[in-house]
């Protein structure tokens, strides 16, 4: 595996198949994909930096 990494970002009410898509993808042989929750993703950003980053 090289190269540069890929992040995407899952959204959308519950039961709308966010974790199907994920359990798919995982399925995958020829790429390996990280699956983080949108908050822990928050946790580990930290607030402060993302109201900096997003504030409007």
């Amino acid at each position: 595996m090289t190269g540069k990494g890929h992040i995407i970002f899952l959204n959308g009410v519950t039961s709308s198949g966010k974790t199907s898509i994920v359990d798919a993808l995982q399925e995958r042989e020829d790429v390996f994909f990280y699956v983080v929750a949108n908050d822990l993703f928050e946790q580990m950003v930290g607030d402060r930096y993302l109201r900096q980053l997003f504030k409007q």
